[in-house]
């Protein structure tokens, strides 16, 4: 069987939540405990993974009695989940396509400059910003 893992780390998987999803779905319904025993991932890691995976739509929990079982949902939802986020990424691009204009405003750096002047005074007050300003290359004074 191919590994499943570098699939899930695409969609955004941490390690912890890929290997309590897997141990979830191989061994079925599980507490903590088993879990933790299972992956060799502490309480809390699995307890974080638990919650992630949750709140993704991969993960259930059920009551047993005093108990709380915790159990991978179908691979199905994998699917659905993987789709979700190709829709939210398509989003974010399209988001992202518009806001391009704006963002290059906000490009830093030196900027060409296009001044025009007319007349005596503008032939001083362009020898006097050349003066000021000391650009290592003037490409055009014309009249």
């Amino acid at each position: 069987m191919k590994d499943i893992t570098p699939i899930l780390k695409s969609l955004g998987l941490l390690e912890s939540e890929i290997k309590t999803y897997l141990t979830a779905l191989k061994n079925g319904p599980s507490t903590v405990i088993e879990l933790t025993k299972s992956t060799r991932l502490s309480r809390q890691a699995i307890y974080v993974a638990i919650e992630n995976l949750t709140e993704r739509g991969l993960m259930t929990s059920l009551m047993r009695g005093k108990k709380r079982f915790f159990a991978a949902e179908h691979p199905d939802k994998l699917l659905s989940y993987a789709e979700r986020k190709q829709h939210e990424m398509s989003e974010h691009i399209s988001d992202l396509k518009r806001s391009l204009p704006e963002l290059e405003l906000r490009i830093g750096g030196e900027k060409p400059v296009v001044k025009m002047y007319e007349g005596k005074e503008g032939i001083r007050a362009t020898l006097d910003q050349i003066k000021i300003d000391r650009p290592k290359q003037v490409y055009e004074i014309a009249d």
